[in-house]
């Protein structure tokens, strides 16, 4: 009969110690998770240009014509004018107007907030395209 206790009083022992074991990793689980909404949401902070959204962002590239968007791939690329207008075959004067209606469509002020809208867009692509993206950054990031 004593036996038979021990061996109930070492399966209780078991039993207790694998669920404070369990309640342990859920514990780690959900501090990550919540560690993992606190990083996306500085991600979203920081991938919005002044007050502007990403949805916004995204809704002013799509009104770009796709000359336009080939332009605009060129000319955050550092290209001149000059070297624009060659490569595509019209003047540079035409490279000038669609530089202007770039600049008017996205709603940017200045060559330096189309080129960080431009690198934001395309980190939009990457994570849409590979959604994995976020979490291997979050990985890289705090493991």
């Amino acid at each position: 009969m004593k036996k038979g206790r021990n061996k109930l009083h070492q399966a209780l022992n078991k039993e207790i110690s694998r669920r404070k074991n369990a309640e342990a990793e859920l514990k780690q689980i959900s501090e990550q998770y919540a560690s993992l909404l606190e990083f996306q949401a500085l991600m979203e902070e920081a991938l919005s240009i002044n007050g502007q959204n990403l949805e916004l962002l995204r809704q002013n590239y799509e009104r770009l014509t796709p000359r336009e968007r080939e332009v605009m791939t060129m000319i955050v690329a550092g290209q001149l004018n000059k070297e624009i207008a060659a490569k595509t075959g019209v003047t540079e004067r035409t490279i000038k107007f669609h530089r202007r209606q770039i600049m008017n469509r996205m709603e940017a002020s200045s060559l330096a907030e189309l080129v960080r809208m431009a690198e934001k867009l395309n980190y939009l692509r990457a994570t849409e395209e590979h959604p994995t993206n976020l979490r291997i950054i979050y990985r890289r990031m705090f493991a």
